[in-house]
């Protein structure tokens, strides 16, 4: 069906049309709690995982929630495929994780913010 080739084509599976739209309001809104009790139900590709994990990441670490961040970091399949694929961007969040500050300039480009990260990612989704 259309459906199913949607679903293979972009890597997203999901059971109602409302999914989506909530899922991509929690992304924007930060909810990660939400967004990866939500990825239960949801078939992304691993570069979406990769990504999305990432930012989590990065966004514990700015609220100074480091045992989450590590625990993300270091006992997830996504990160685990990060530190395979792209080890120094793998070790770029492990330098964040042991820094007694967090400078957003040096984990958002120019130009780039927390909120247009966010959205970036969950326009790829």
């Amino acid at each position: 069906s259309s459906l199913n080739a949607i679903q293979e084509e972009t890597g997203i599976t999901l059971n109602a049309i409302s999914d989506i739209d909530s899922f991509i309001k929690n992304i924007h809104e930060g909810h990660w709690d939400i967004v990866l009790q939500t990825l239960k139900n949801l078939k992304l590709s691993n570069k979406s995982l990769m990504e999305l994990y990432e930012q989590i990441i990065i966004e514990l670490i700015e609220m100074r929630e480091i045992a989450a961040a590590r625990s993300l970091l270091r006992q997830t399949d996504p990160m685990d495929l990060l530190k395979q694929i792209l080890p120094l961007r793998y070790l770029k969040l492990e330098n964040l994780l042991s820094k007694t500050y967090f400078e957003s300039n040096e984990v958002y480009p120019q130009g780039m913010s927390r909120e247009k990260r966010r959205r970036q990612i969950a326009s790829v989704l």
